[in-house]
C-alpha cells in the first residue's frame, strides 16, 4: 500500500510540475549543438548569461559561440526577454557577422528590432504568424498548431511540452515556377527548438544545419566562460538599411554617417549594448558626424531617424 501511495505521489508531482509554465529565458541556460560539416561536426554552444536593458525592458544576453572559443570571434548573438504572464518570448537579433550562416532570425526578421519568436499560450487549431516564417525558402506560409503534448526530447531524455506546427508554404524558383510543400516542425516550452533557444527548425530549404545535443542550467559554461562582451579586432558595418552607412569601423575619433537619400529632419542616437543613450543629435542632408574619441572601447548601436520614423539600426566598434 505504501509503494502504491508513493508511486501515485511521484506521478502526481510530475504531472503537477508539467502544469506549471516553464520559462525559456533563464540565467545560465546552456544549449549544446553541432554544426554538421563535411565528414566532421563542429561543437557550438548557446549560453544565456548577463542582463541588459533596452527601451526600459529587461533582456538576457544570448551568446552563440564555438567551443573552445575560436579566434576571439564575436559571440553576442541576440537579446532575449520573456513575458511569463502571456507566455511569449521575444528577441532582438543582432546580426552577428562571424556567424552569418546561422543568423536565421536576423535574416528573416530584421536587425535591432524586437520580434516575437515563440508563443506558448497557443492552443490546437490556432494560426501563427511569426517573422521567421518569411524565410529565404518561404515566400508565403500558413502555420497552424496541430498538436500539443508532453514528450521526451530526442537525444536528451528530458520531457518538455511540445507544440507541433503544420506549415503550408510556397516558394518561387528562379525560373518563376512555384513549389508547394507542407512541413511539420516543433517548438518546446522552456527549450525553444532542437536547433537552439531562438532558432526555428524551418530554415534554408528545410535543411537543419545544426543538431541538438543537450540542455542544462550552467552545467559547465564554455566558450571561455562568456561573462563580458569580447573585445573585437574588427566588425562589419552592419545596418538594417543598405541606403545608410557609418564608417570607419573600428573608429577612434569621428564616426561618419552617410545616407543615399536626403533626410530633411534627421536625427541619430548612439547607445551602449545596455541601451543607454550616450550621444544624440539632429542633422539635415546626406551626412553627419559623431565624436567618439572620449568613449570606452566596445560595441555601440546607432539608430537613424527621419523625424520619428526609425530608418536604420547599425553597430560600430569604438577603439
Amino acid at each position: 500500500m505504501k509503494k502504491l501511495i508513493l508511486c501515485f505521489t511521484l506521478v502526481f508531482s510530475s504531472l503537477f510540475s508539467f502544469a506549471q509554465y516553464e520559462p525559456l529565458v533563464v540565467e545560465g541556460a546552456h544549449w549544446s549543438v553541432f554544426a554538421q560539416g563535411l565528414g566532421f561536426d563542429i561543437p557550438f554552444d548557446f549560453i544565456m548569461r548577463g542582463d541588459t536593458i533596452v527601451d526600459g525592458k529587461d533582456y538576457k544576453k544570448l551568446y552563440f559561440c564555438q567551443n573552445p572559443a575560436y579566434n576571439n570571434s564575436e559571440q553576442l548573438y541576440a537579446l532575449v526577454r520573456e513575458d511569463s504572464i502571456t507566455k511569449r518570448v521575444y528577441n532582438i537579433p543582432l546580426n552577428n557577422p562571424s556567424l552569418s550562416d546561422f543568423d536565421y532570425m536576423a535574416d528573416s526578421c530584421g536587425v535591432g528590432i524586437e520580434q516575437l519568436v515563440f508563443d506558448y499560450s497557443v492552443d490546437v487549431g490556432d494560426t501563427l504568424d511569426f517573422c521567421w516564417l518569411d524565410g529565404e525558402f518561404m515566400d508565403t506560409a500558413v502555420c497552424v498548431v496541430q498538436n500539443i503534448d508532453y514528450e521526451n526530447v530526442e537525444y536528451t531524455g528530458i520531457i518538455k511540452k511540445a507544440f507541433t506546427l503544420k506549415i503550408d508554404a510556397e516558394y518561387t524558383r528562379h525560373d518563376g515556377t512555384i513549389d508547394m510543400y507542407t512541413v511539420w516542425t516543433k517548438f518546446y516550452e522552456g527549450l525553444g527548438t532542437k536547433l537552439g533557444p531562438i532558432l526555428p527548425e524551418v530554415s534554408n530549404g528545410l535543411f537543419a544545419k545544426l543538431q541538438f545535443v543537450s540542455y542544462g542550467i550552467e552545467p559547465d559554461l564554455t566558450c571561455s566562460d562568456v561573462n563580458s562582451d569580447p573585445v573585437l579586432h574588427s566588425i562589419n558595418n552592419v545596418f538594417t538599411s543598405n541606403n545608410i552607412k557609418a564608417f570607419p569601423s573600428p573608429v577612434k575619433d569621428i564616426l561618419h554617417i552617410e545616407a543615399d537619400d536626403y533626410i530633411a529632419r534627421g536625427s541619430y542616437k548612439l547607445c551602449t549594448i545596455e541601451g543607454q543613450i550616450i550621444r544624440d543629435g539632429q542633422f539635415s542632408g546626406y551626412r553627419t558626424e559623431v565624436a567618439v574619441n572620449d568613449l570606452p572601447t566596445g560595441i555601440y548601436f546607432i539608430q537613424i531617424f527621419d523625424e520619428t520614423q526609425l530608418l536604420a539600426v547599425g553597430k560600430v566598434l569604438v577603439e
